[in-house]
């Protein structure tokens, strides 16, 4: 699956498919306890996200909306997240801010997809990913957990519940057991990849915009 796409529809993949960061297959939010923050919303851009020289002046495109969505038959509020990236490839995603551990994350999944062929898009395991999320300013930072940490919660006792995808390890618990596995990681700096910065402000020749 990694090699098959560029690298930038793989940055934008990895917002909720398993095989890039730490992913879940139930939310890491807990139901009604979702945050409305308006410093979110708006039009967002990172200068060539998929660090790909091939389009290194170019830019990718965040535009977070207001959303609504049932769970459990309860309203709840969240994001609806358009994301393009340096070569005009796009999709959609449902974020839900929440806190665990000290921290703000955005727990992300896939709503709408980028066109691939049928073969590919029923080999594809769609999940929640959760991202550390700050915005100071006009800087929006988003930070990802490592995928292997996965691995390392299915090595506790008790074990986290979990399962085997493409040589990944995917937690399968329910919210109640990701949330507290979230929330035990939550203030370790080693626990995290590197962090995403973007840009408050549309791009030059940079989709999608916001209606």
């Amino acid at each position: 699956m990694r090699k098959l796409i560029t690298l930038a529809l793989v940055s934008l993949l990895c917002l909720s498919l398993s095989g890039c960061f730490l992913t879940s297959m139930q939310p890491f939010y807990e139901p009604g306890k979702t945050l409305d923050e308006p410093a979110l919303l708006g039009t967002w851009h990172m200068k060539n996200c998929s660090e790909n020289d091939e389009v290194k002046e170019k830019y990718c495109v965040l535009v977070i909306e207001p959303g609504r969505t049932e769970r459990d038959g309860k309203p709840e509020k969240g994001y609806r997240i358009t994301f393009r990236d340096e070569r005009n490839l796009g999709s959609e995603y449902e974020g839900f801010l929440f806190e665990a551990g000290g921290a703000r994350f955005l727990d992300t999944s896939m709503k709408e997809g980028p066109k691939v062929d049928i073969a590919f898009a029923i080999h594809v395991v769609t999940g929640h990913v959760a991202w550390k999320t700050e915005v100071a300013g006009q800087t929006l930072s988003l930070t990802p957990l490592k995928r292997s940490l996965a691995r390392e919660a299915a090595s506790l006792q008790p074990p986290a519940a979990t399962f085997e995808y493409d040589g990944d390890t995917i937690l399968s618990g329910k919210t109640p057991e990701v949330r507290a596995l979230l929330e035990k990681f939550a203030m370790n700096p080693e626990s995290y990849e590197k962090t995403l910065q973007w840009k408050k402000g549309p791009a030059p020749g940079a989709g999608p915009k916001k209606k």
